[in-house]
C-alpha cells in the first residue's frame, strides 16, 4: 500500500469498529464479533501508512528550513542526509513532494535549492534582528536603527528564523501603516 487513500481514516474507524471484541445487543447479552487476521494486518498497514505520511511531512519542513537558510547555492542531497539523519527513501520522497509543490529546483543532480532563493525579487536589501516576538506578530530591528512590527501575512520565509535573537539578511521593503513601520520579507539571503 504505497499510497494512503483519502479516505484512510474512514477505514481504520471502520476497522476498529468491526475488531471491537464485544456488541451489545437489544436484549443486553454480549455477543462475540469475529474479525480475522486480514483485518489486524489491514489495520497495522494503513496505521504505518499514516505515520510514513507525518514523518515525510515533518522532514519536508525540515528541509524547507535548511534550504531556506543555504540560499541560493544550494545544498547537496548526501549533506541532507547525514543531517536529518532519516532513511534515504524517506528524504528522497520528502525532496519529491517539495518538488512536486514546486518548492525546490535541482541545481544539477546532487544540489537541490528551494524557488524563491533563485528567483530575482525586486526591494531593498535590509538586516533583520528579531527583538520579540509577540502574539500575532514579531517587533524586528531594521538595519539596527528602525523598530518595525513583522506581521505573519508579510513574512515569506522559513519560521525557523523567527526566533528572539536572530539576525539575518533579507530582501523586502517597508510600510507605515496606522503610524507604525511594517517590514515585508520577500526573501532570506
Amino acid at each position: 500500500m504505497d499510497s494512503i487513500s483519502s479516505n484512510s481514516n474512514k477505514k481504520i474507524k471502520n476497522l476498529v469498529k468491526n475488531l471491537s471484541y464485544r456488541h451489545h445487543s437489544s436484549h443486553d447479552s454480549e455477543q462475540s464479533i469475529p474479525f480475522t487476521k486480514r483485518n489486524l494486518e489491514d489495520l497495522y498497514e494503513v496505521s504505518l501508512n499514516l505515520d510514513r505520511k507525518k514523518l515525510v511531512k515533518r522532514v519536508q519542513r525540515q528541509i524547507h528550513d535548511l534550504l531556506g537558510k543555504a540560499g541560493k547555492t544550494g545544498l547537496e542531497i548526501s549533506y541532507l542526509n547525514e543531517v536529518v539523519g532519516i532513511d534515504h527513501q524517506i528524504i528522497r520522497k520528502a525532496i519529491e513532494n517539495l518538488t512536486k509543490m514546486k518548492r525546490t529546483i535541482w541545481l544539477n543532480k546532487n544540489t537541490i535549492a528551494l524557488i524563491e532563493s533563485i528567483k530575482f525579487i525586486s526591494g531593498s536589501k535590509y538586516s533583520v534582528s528579531v527583538e520579540k516576538i509577540v502574539m500575532g506578530k514579531a517587533i524586528v530591528i531594521v538595519n539596527e536603527k528602525w523598530y518595525a512590527s513583522l506581521e505573519p501575512q508579510d513574512y515569506f520565509g522559513p519560521r525557523a528564523l523567527l526566533k528572539k535573537g536572530n539576525t539575518f539578511d533579507i530582501i523586502g521593503e517597508l510600510y507605515r501603516r496606522a503610524g507604525t513601520l511594517h517590514l515585508i520579507v520577500k526573501k532570506i539571503i
